[in-house]
């Protein structure tokens, strides 16, 4: 029996596109059931492939007003906590921004879709409780059908089930909900993201009204954080990039339109994020090798100097830095990815809630003595290295070594 759930929230879209990908790289590889939670039009094409599939569904209405929907599940949590005080959550319109996207604060309905993402965690969890799925599977993987798999998912059994793991792509300040890792002890938790919201709105409104404009990434972080699940939350790379049809309605990213492969790419750094992992991870055995203690296998790996400072960006230089000095997972420094003996370096640009990696060159990586490397200039009796004013030169001497620090080791 499968022990693992696939469960797409909201919508599906762009089926034909993503469909075999999907079941290749996601439901094939992780031996999973898939369930689908979403808002079904009354043009809905029961004929795609993720309906068909779909051992559970579980559908509503597509929904215009959020606001008496908020009111209703407030009911039914306040019934559950025995509270008879209702809360006021319609003052939380104090805080601006798209983490109440689609609700309607008395002038105007917000942009973006902050509340109908909380709404549909509340409605799964509800669906998971009372058909007792907490209890047949272990693993839950919370995901997109937009998404394109350029790889196979990386295998569960590598991933802590402890920890609540996401892809590390666009972040916005905060964490991103596109794609979720969960298991049976983290996910009632986690899809209780927007419960504070509606039972403890006066708590909640003191916390966030220290600053404003907020979105819905930074609000799940602050959401998991009062948890008390900040440090559960780790990452794996980006497999996968979202991709629009060219016959789709309006959406937040409309995208780029690539005529080669026929379809828009909503988000060009993620595509060419996992077009780079493709290169490294070819086969789900690979996973292995990318998380395990080998510099072999390296995906956005700091480079260091030899004495294992990382190289931070500094306009056109590079500065010597600690490397936990750095911060958030976003670095801006100098990396690499390693397939054997060869590598593409690049500078890492973070921007808000992006994350740009600059090829600079391909480099040949010879080993040395005591852990270093020296980068060659592929196909050229060249060497980098970084002067000292902190700039990166390719020179006649392999004199300069570097050492690599993995950011995807499991413990």
């Amino acid at each position: 029996m499968n022990r693992t759930l696939v469960i797409v929230p909201i919508t599906t879209q762009a089926e034909s596109i993503t469909w075999p990908s999907f079941k290749k790289n996601v439901l094939d590889i992780l031996k999973a059931d898939l369930a689908l939670c979403i808002q079904v039009p009354q043009d809905y094409d029961f004929t795609n492939p993720y309906w068909q599939f779909a051992k559970y569904k579980w559908t509503t209405p597509k929904y215009e007003e959020w606001n008496s929907l908020l009111d209703e599940v407030q009911g039914i949590e306040l019934q559950k906590l025995k509270k008879e005080t209702k809360p006021d959550w319609r003052k939380l319109f104090a805080i601006a921004g798209n983490w109440l996207g689609a609700a309607h604060d008395g002038e105007k309905k917000r942009e973006g879709s902050g509340v109908i993402l909380m709404y549909f965690r509340w409605l799964l969890r509800q669906y998971l409780v009372a058909d007792g799925l907490l209890e047949k599977y272990d693993r839950f993987v919370i995901t997109r059908s937009d998404f394109f798999w350029q790889c196979p998912h990386p295998p569960l059994e590598l991933l802590n089930p402890d920890q609540i793991w996401l892809g590390d792509a666009e972040s916005w300040g905060g964490l991103s909900d596109r794609h979720t890792v969960l298991s049976r002890q983290n996910i009632e938790a986690y899809l209780g993201i927007g419960d504070a919201m509606l039972t403890d709105s006066d708590a909640l409104l003191a916390e966030m009204s220290s600053r404003n404009d907020w979105n819905i990434e930074q609000f799940i972080a602050h959401s998991l954080s009062r948890m008390g699940l900040s440090d559960r939350v780790t990452y794996f790379p980006y497999a996968m990039y979202l991709v629009r049809d060219k016959d789709a309605g309006p959406t937040w990213s409309p995208g780029d339109w690539n005529e080669e492969l026929g379809y828009f790419i909503k988000y060009p750094n993620e595509f060419k994020s996992a077009q780079s992992l493709a290169k490294i991870v070819q086969d789900v055995s690979d996973w292995q090798h990318l998380f395990a203690k080998s510099d072999d296998y390296l995906f956005n790996a700091l480079v260091l100097n030899e004495q294992g400072n990382a190289l931070a960006v500094d306009g056109e230089k590079y500065t010597p830095v600690d490397p936990a000095t750095l911060g958030g997972w976003y670095r801006d420094a100098l990396l690499i990815d390693r397939l054997g003996s060869k590598g593409v370096l690049y500078q890492g640009q973070s921007k808000y809630g992006e994350h740009i990696r600059q090829q600079i060159a391909e480099v040949e990586i010879i080993e040395g003595l005591n852990g270093v490397f020296a980068l060659k200039v592929l196909d050229q009796e060249r060497y980098y290295g970084i002067d000292e004013e902190g700039k990166l030169l390719a020179v006649d001497d392999p004199a300069y070594h570097f050492r690599f620090a993995n950011r995807y080791l499991i413990a």
